[in-house]
């Protein structure tokens, strides 16, 4: 299918379905946090069969979509390579989702917590992650105009001698006092 369509020109439609990507995140990480809390609140001593684990098998449309494009465009960049490129990423997640396999279940052998106990502390641990992604990835929006401001070198303004002697010498008297003030109030006790 992906060879045949094109998907790189339907991302100027996907664009505005993008932008909402951060408010989907922030929707997805509540709810798999009050489901998290709700099945760890939950006392399923009678082992119940629950549904608590179609919430993380159920992708997130805005991720999927870029997985889309994603391979759209690994497919309209490397086409004599055919599906290697997109098997070597396939590969890397089987890979990653097969060493979680023994962890898990690690720690489910030495904590004997109940199966939706995990499934508990699984949704609300994916759930700070969403939360930590949302807040902390926007602040990486501008790093490529900090980097170039860092590397432009273009004239460079010295400060004049006696605004930096006036600098240090309030810097030194503020030091200073602090320090004798702090003495002084030790002496007294």
């Amino acid at each position: 299918m992906l060879k045949k369509i094109d998907f790189l020109q339907y991302f100027e439609k996907a664009q505005a379905f993008f932008k909402s990507g951060m408010f989907i995140h922030i929707i997805a990480a509540g709810l798999l946090a009050a489901w998290g809390i709700a099945l760890l609140k939950r006392n399923n001593k009678n082992n119940k069969s629950t549904y608590g684990w179609l919430a993380l098998v159920i992708p997130c449309p805005v991720c999927m979509t870029v997985i889309l494009f994603t391979v759209a465009f690994l497919i309209s960049y490397f086409p004599a390579s055919g599906i290697t490129p997109l098997m070597g990423g396939y590969a890397s997640f089987i890979i990653v989702s097969l060493l979680m396999l023994p962890i898990l279940h690690l720690v489910k052998a030495r904590s004997g917590a109940a199966p939706e106990t995990m499934l508990g502390v699984a949704m609300v641990a994916i759930s700070i992650y969403f939360f930590l992604s949302v807040i902390i990835l926007p602040q990486f929006s501008d790093m490529d105009k900090i980097y170039r401001l860092a590397l432009y070198q273009g004239e460079s303004q010295s400060i004049p001698l006696k605004y930096s002697f006036l600098s240090v010498a309030a810097t030194l008297t503020s030091f200073f006092t602090g320090f004798l003030i702090t003495t002084q109030n030790i002496r007294k006790i």
